[in-house]
């Protein structure tokens, strides 16, 4: 049986074409991507301020807590009687420091030192040192200690028999 070469071309084309039609593409087109990235812009600016805020409260609430347990660390030690001395508190930006003596700056045992570190973001005004007294663990002054960032605000109360509300 003789075959035509012109057949053979045919027929090898034939299939070729019966190949690359019977498949099928895979990929994205231009378009799905642009679509996709402009989806993906839109919801991360959307979504971008409550992420921060959230952020920013839990740094807010995390110095809050440590405060309040530094407060209440420092009263135990004193109501204890722990180094029969007066514990205290000083609140510092970046950080947190529970200390043993009558005051931060004068008369201190700086080797009971426990320094906390905060977020350097949390900013404290008001009272800076608190310090409660040996035994009865009343602090020597009622005190208002605000703790402050990116523009959100929170207060721990001290009153004159030592309780703490925040």
């Amino acid at each position: 049986m003789l075959i035509n070469s012109d057949t053979v071309r045919t027929t090898n084309n034939n299939k070729r074409q019966i190949k690359i039609s019977g498949s099928r593409l895979t990929g994205f087109t231009l378009f799905e991507i642009l679509l996709t990235v402009s989806l993906l812009a839109i919801l991360f600016v959307v979504a971008w301020p409550f992420a921060t805020d959230t952020l920013y409260r839990n740094e807010l609430n995390s110095t809050l807590n440590m405060s309040v347990r530094s407060l209440r660390t420092a009263e135990q030690n004193a109501v204890a009687g722990l180094g029969d001395s007066p514990w205290g508190v000083k609140f510092q930006s970046g950080s947190i420091t529970l200390f043993k003596g009558t005051s931060f700056a004068a008369i201190r045992d700086t080797s009971q030192d426990t320094a906390l570190s905060v977020s350097s973001r949390s900013v404290f005004s008001g009272t800076d040192e608190v310090v409660f007294a040996k035994l009865s663990g009343t602090p020597a002054a009622t005190a208002t200690i605000t703790i402050s960032e990116n523009g959100l605000t929170d207060n721990i109360l001290l009153n004159s028999k030592g309780i703490i509300s925040y």
